[in-house]
This record gives structure tokens, C-alpha cells and sequence, in this order.
């Protein structure tokens, strides 16, 4: 059997900002990681003060992916995030 596609679904990952461990519930959305990651750094400056320097530093987007990561796990088997 050949399978072939002819719609392509695209759902969107949103995160809360309180899964990342902030204090805020915003929901932050994209149609790809990079998209999402792109979004979560125009949040925190924008709303957490934080500059376009630490946003762009590898450790916090590190972060950032296994707070995704960990957020897409069922919830009882999820880590307590800190900030």
C-alpha cells in the first residue's frame, strides 16, 4: 500500500509563559520550534525586561527548548520548572 498526502496540517506549539517557569500566563505560540522560540524572545522583552543580548545567549534558548520539551510530556511526569 502507497500512502500519499495531499493536506498538509500544521498545528501550532504554545507554551505558557508559567511552564517556563515565569511568573505570567501568557500563552506563546508558533508553527515551529524556531517559530516559537522566535516569539518566546519577543515576550520576554517585551514584557520581562529582558534585553535582545540575553535573548540571543545559546544557554537561554537552551532553556527555553526543554521547558517546550518538558511542557509536551503529560503532566505527572513533568520537572518543576525554575527561572
Amino acid at each position: 500500500m502507497m500512502w500519499t498526502a495531499t493536506t498538509l496540517i500544521v498545528m501550532p506549539l504554545t507554551i505558557s509563559c508559567t511552564a517556563m517557569g515565569y511568573p505570567c500566563d501568557d500563552l506563546i505560540s508558533g508553527n515551529s520550534v524556531a517559530e516559537l522560540i522566535t516569539a518566546i524572545q519577543n515576550h520576554m522583552v517585551s514584557d520581562h525586561n529582558y534585553t535582545s543580548e540575553q535573548v540571543q545567549a545559546p544557554e537561554k534558548i537552551e532553556e527555553w527548548k526543554g521547558a517546550i520539551r518538558q511542557a509536551s510530556r503529560p503532566t505527572q511526569s513533568r520537572t518543576l520548572r525554575q527561572p
